[in-house]
C-alpha cells in the first residue's frame, strides 16, 4: 500500500496590520480565510430581520453604540446575569430598551454551524449595525474586524457613560470626547436617529416641565408638541413609542437635520446640537443640505467609534484555526525556484475531504544563496565547532532567521547576511527549552508596533502555554491561548512557521512509534 500521512493546515492568527484608517489590530480581512462567508451570513439574517421589522435596522445599530460605550466594542451587552455578572441590559438605557438580542443570536447560531468558535459575537454586531444601515438605505463601509469578546458587563458603566436623550449638551460631548470621539462624531452619529423610534418617557419633560418649571421646551415647535402630548400623558404611557423622523422614519437619510433646523427633534439631545453650540449647528445646517457628506462622515465616524478599545486576539488571546487534509505521500510538491507554493492539485485530497481545497500562494520570497548563508551562519555564530551540527532553524522572517541550540537551552536570531547575532533571553514563564518535536515557534513582524516578535506554543505533558518574544522589548510575555479543533499530542510534529498575510501559517506531521509516517 502506498504510504500516507496526516498533515495539519495550521493557520494561527497573532497579529494584524494596523491601517491608519481602521485602528489598532483590526482589519476587514480578518475572517478571509477562517470564515470567509461571515459577511454573507450576517448581512442575510439582517436583511431578514429587517424585512420582517423595519424598526430592527435601528435597533441593531443602536445595540452597537450602547455596546461600544461601555467597555469599549466587547459584546458586553449580550451577556445575561450571573453568579460573577449583573449584566448590562437592566441598566437605565437598555432596560425595557434594547432589542435585536434574538437577531445576534441567530446570526451567532449561523456562523457556528458554517465556522465553529471562529467570529466574535461584537464583529458580528459590528456587522450587523453596518448591514442595517445600508439596508435602511444609508451608507456603506468596510468594517475592521478581529474583536474578542468580553467575558464580563459593566452595568455602571452602562449607567454612567451612554449619553442620555436629558444630558446637557457639555455632558454628550464629555462623554464622547472620554471616548475617543469628537464633536464632529457627536453631530454625525446623532443622525442615525433618522431612523427608529423613541419612547415617551424618553422626551416627556419636554412636553411639560422642560426645566423644572411647569413649562415645556419653547425649542420644540409647538404644533409637533401637542401631536406628541395626544400619546405622552404628563403620566402613564411610558413605552408608548414614536418615530424619531416623522418625515421619513424608516429610511436612513438626511431629514433628521432637517427635522431639528425646523425645531422638530424629539429628544433634547437632538435639538440642542441646533440651539446651543455654533460649531454643531454649522454641522446641521451642511448635513441637512447636503446627504452625501453626511454619508461619507458617518461612515467615518462609525468605523471610528467601532474602533473604540476592542479587545483583540494580539491583545489577549491566540486563536488557532486548523484544517486536517489526508495527502499522498507521493504527490508532496515543494517551493519552486519561483518561490511558489504548488500544493494545488486536487489529487492530494481525498474524496472524504473534497470540500475542502489547497491553492496556489505566490510569494516574494528574497532570493539568497544557500551558500553564502551556510558561510556567514558558521562564521558568525558563538559556539564551538562541535555545537554546529546540533543547531537547526525554527523560523525566519524578513531575512532574520531563529535558531535553537538544544546543546546550550537557547534560542538565537541571525541575519544571516550581515552576522548579526543575538542570543534570546531565557522565557521564564515556560516549563523547559523548546521542544522541536512538539512545541510550535513562528517568527513575524507586528507592523501596528514596528517590532519583530516570536510566537512559542509550549506543549508538554499536558501543558499548554503560549509566549511572545518581544525584539523591541527583548522580553517574553505570556498570552491567553483558546483552541479549537486541534489535538496537541506528543505523536504531531510540526514545521516551522511561514508568514502569509497577517497569519503564520504551520504543517503538522502526526508520527507513530513505527516511525514519521503511517501505512494505509
Amino acid at each position: 500500500m502506498a504510504r500516507s500521512i496526516i498533515m495539519l493546515m495550521v493557520l494561527i492568527s497573532v497579529m494584524a496590520i494596523a491601517n491608519a484608517s481602521y485602528g489598532s489590530y483590526l482589519y476587514p480581512q480578518f475572517y478571509d480565510h477562517s470564515c470567509p462567508q461571515a459577511k454573507n451570513i450576517v448581512q442575510s439574517v439582517v436583511a431578514k430581520a429587517v424585512a420582517k421589522e423595519a424598526r430592527m435596522a435601528a435597533s441593531l445599530l443602536r445595540l452597537h453604540f450602547h455596546d461600544c460605550f461601555v467597555k469599549g466594542c466587547d459584546a458586553s451587552i449580550l451577556l445575561d446575569n450571573s453568579g460573577t455578572i449583573i449584566s448590562e441590559k437592566g441598566s437605565v438605557p437598555n432596560r425595557n430598551s434594547a432589542r435585536g438580542f434574538e437577531v445576534i443570536d441567530e446570526i451567532k447560531a449561523a456562523l457556528e454551524k458554517a465556522c465553529p468558535q471562529t467570529v466574535s459575537c461584537a464583529d458580528i454586531m459590528a456587522l450587523a449595525a453596518r448591514d442595517s444601515t445600508v439596508l435602511a438605505g444609508g451608507p456603506s463601509w468596510e468594517v475592521p474586524l478581529g474583536r474578542r469578546d468580553s467575558l464580563g458587563a459593566s452595568l455602571s458603566g452602562s449607567n454612567q457613560n451612554i449619553p442620555a436623550p436629558n444630558n446637557t449638551f457639555q455632558t454628550i460631548l464629555t462623554k464622547f470626547k472620554l471616548k475617543g470621539l469628537d464633536i464632529v462624531d457627536f453631530v454625525t452619529l446623532s443622525g442615525s436617529h433618522t431612523i427608529g423610534n423613541a419612547r415617551c418617557t424618553s422626551f416627556r419633560q419636554r412636553l411639560y416641565n422642560n426645566t423644572g418649571n411647569g413649562k415645556p421646551d419653547l425649542s420644540l415647535d409647538q404644533s409637533y408638541a401637542a401631536q406628541l402630548r395626544q400619546n405622552c400623558p404628563r403620566s402613564g404611557g411610558d413605552q408608548n413609542l414614536f418615530v424619531m423622523d416623522p418625515v421619513s422614519p424608516t429610511k436612513f437619510d438626511n431629514n433628521y437635520y432637517k427635522n431639528l433646523i425646523a425645531a422638530k427633534g424629539l429628544l433634547s439631545s437632538d435639538e440642542i446640537l441646533f440651539t446651543q453650540n455654533q460649531q454643531t449647528m454649522q454641522y446641521v445646517k451642511q448635513y441637512a443640505a447636503n446627504q452625501e457628506l453626511f454619508f461619507q462622515q458617518f461612515a467615518k465616524s462609525m468605523v471610528k467609534m467601532g474602533n473604540i478599545t476592542p479587545l483583540t486576539a494580539s491583545h489577549e488571546t491566540l486563536y488557532m484555526i486548523t484544517h486536517v487534509y489526508t495527502i499522498l505521500e507521493e504527490h508532496m510538491l515543494a517551493v519552486d525556484t519561483s518561490h511558489k507554493l504548488l500544493i494545488f492539485d486536487p489529487s492530494l485530497l481525498k474524496y472524504g475531504n473534497k470540500q475542502l481545497t489547497l491553492r496556489t500562494v505566490d510569494c516574494d520570497a528574497p532570493n539568497v544563496g544557500f551558500t553564502t548563508v551556510r558561510e556567514v551562519t558558521y562564521s558568525s555564530l558563538p559556539y564551538p565547532h562541535s555545537f554546529l551540527n546540533s543547531l537547526y532553524v525554527l523560523s525566519s522572517f524578513d531575512g532574520l532567521v531563529c535558531l535553537a541550540s538544544p546543546l546550550t537551552k537557547e534560542l538565537a536570531l541571525l541575519n544571516p547576511l550581515t552576522g548579526a547575532f543575538k542570543s534570546l533571553p531565557e522565557n521564564s514563564y515556560s516549563p523547559h527549552f523548546y521542544n522541536r518535536y512538539s512545541d510550535v515557534l513562528g517568527f513575524y513582524m507586528d507592523s501596528f508596533s514596528d517590532d519583530y516578535k516570536l510566537l512559542h506554543i509550549v506543549v508538554s505533558k499536558g501543558f499548554l502555554g503560549a509566549y511572545v518574544y518581544s525584539l523591541k522589548m527583548d522580553s517574553w510575555k505570556k498570552i491567553e491561548y483558546l483552541v479549537d479543533s486541534i489535538d496537541h499530542r506528543s505523536d504531531y510534529s510540526w514545521t516551522p512557521a511561514t508568514l502569509l498575510g497577517q497569519c503564520l501559517y504551520f504543517v503538522v506531521w502526526e508520527s507513530s512509534s513505527e516511525g514519521l509516517f503511517h501505512e494505509s
